[in-house]
């Protein structure tokens, strides 16, 4: 199978480096760096150095036989160690006096070993002689930011114990096989597959940019953290999905629909876990799912003698507008989501606008939606348009047209509207 990421070893490539930006206020001493005996010796070092580069170690000998390799792209180091560790440290000085003084300074000197392109050449000695000149530092930086600062350089420099860079394309695969696993096909995750597609969580944090580098960086997740995610991922958006908060005419009327879903998708589950190499730490997702599906398909069984009952046979094998004395208009029912979101929480929701409008025998979803956000408002749904007979006449037909269904699906939604369409009647025959 093809991968979608290409990894490439970082002795495979060659980046040249580059001249710093000089920083503004800060110019060089004449004669630089002869200028006086601490920067001639910062020098001198890293010539001696350079000198005997490549010959200086193991590494640089082995650098030496790659095909980029060419000295004389590393002559200007000496000169440049110096420059940047004058330049660090009128930077720390200036720097030290703001409130996020450390972000600014570990962000410059990060730029500064940047310069240097890859492989670092030459890194090595700007830590050096930098926390050589810091530790003797005169007196310009408090103590205790100095310290921080040099405790920071040290770190970078020494670096901590080496841990295995994950693989992108290994991540990728785990991830990939969390999404043909889990069940977006049931009708609750239908609308989260192409969001989920178009995501991969391989970032710890949120990037950090650094105004110097005008890069941004962020730690990859490892595998076992981002089967952690996805654990956790799953049983959030299993808990998102309330049978119970579900509008009981929905429920009614795609029972049958939604149990093959689950026990389709429980099938495919099994089928999935005898056949893939699931690793055990990706099986508390699988095991949840598994959970799950079981529960609902056993709430849609449990349901079963409910819904075979002769009411709701009735409304299951017939259009919801159907026996009803008058066909409620689509801001009707928009009116009678209010109610129901209120004691059900079944509102109207982007998600179930188009389908809901279509099971009510109208096509436009977004109106519905619309409608149902305006009526949501107290003072809008009990405004009966006193100076306007017409209109206060067509908002009692509202609530009388939704009353019988509401009194089907929940005692307390009735209830409650028929007690407002009493509020309504009695403005209206106090006006008319």
């Amino acid at each position: 199978m093809k991968k979608p990421f290409i990894q490439i070893d970082s002795d495979d490539f060659y980046q040249p480096g580059y001249n710093p930006r000089q920083l503004e206020g800060c110019i060089l001493p004449i004669n630089f760096p002869f200028c006086c005996p601490s920067h001639t010796s910062v020098f001198d070092g890293s010539l001696s150095w350079f000198i005997q580069f490549p010959g200086c170690c193991k590494n640089h000998r082995e650098m030496a036989n790659k095909s980029w390799f060419n000295k004389t792209n590393y002559a200007a180091i000496p000169i440049k160690v110096v420059t940047l560790i004058y330049y660090t440290e009128f930077f720390i000085i200036n720097a030290v006096k703001k409130a996020n003084w450390f972000e600014e300074i570990c962000n410059y000197i990060e730029y500064c070993v940047h310069t240097f392109g890859h492989p670092n050449t030459g890194m090595f000695l700007y830590y050096t002689y930098l926390i050589r000149r810091l530790e003797k530092d005169s007196g310009k930086i408090l103590d205790s930011k100095l310290l921080k600062i040099i405790e920071y350089l040290k770190l970078q420099y020494e670096g901590g114990a080496e841990t295995p860079v994950p693989s992108l394309n290994v991540l990728f695969d785990t991830y990939n096989n969390w999404l043909n696993t889990f069940p977006f096909d049931i009708i609750f995750f239908k609308d989260l597959r192409k969001e989920f597609e178009k995501t991969l969580p391989f970032l710890q944090s949120k990037p950090e940019y650094n105004r110097f580098t005008g890069l941004s960086k962020a730690k990859i997740v490892t595998q076992d953290q981002l089967i952690i995610n996805l654990v956790n991922t799953t049983q959030k958006l299993l808990q998102e999905v309330q049978i119970d908060k579900i509008n009981n005419i929905e429920i009614i009327a795609h029972s049958e629909q939604l149990a093959f879903e689950l026990m389709k998708e429980r099938h495919r589950l099994k089928q999935k876990k005898l056949l893939n190499n699931y690793s055990i730490d990706e099986m508390p997702y699988v095991t949840v799912l598994n959970e799950w599906l079981t529960n609902e398909i056993e709430f849609f069984t449990e349901m079963r003698s409910f819904i075979n009952t002769p009411l709701q046979v009735q409304l299951k094998n017939s259009n919801i507008n159907e026996h009803l004395p008058v066909k409620p208009t689509i801001t009707a029912y928009a009116i009678m989501h209010v109610y129901l979101e209120r004691f059900e929480g079944t509102g109207i929701t982007q998600q179930n606008k188009t389908r809901l409008a279509k099971e009510y025998g109208y096509n436009s979803g977004d109106r519905l939606r619309n409608e149902y956000v305006l009526y949501q408002n107290d003072e809008k749904r009990l405004d009966l348009h006193t100076n306007n007979k017409k209109s206060a006449t067509a908002h009692l037909e509202r609530y009388k047209s939704i009353l019988p269904l509401l009194q089907k699906m929940n005692n307390r939604a009735f209830q409650a509207a028929n007690k407002d369409l009493q509020l309504l009647e009695k403005a209206y025959n106090k006006h008319y």
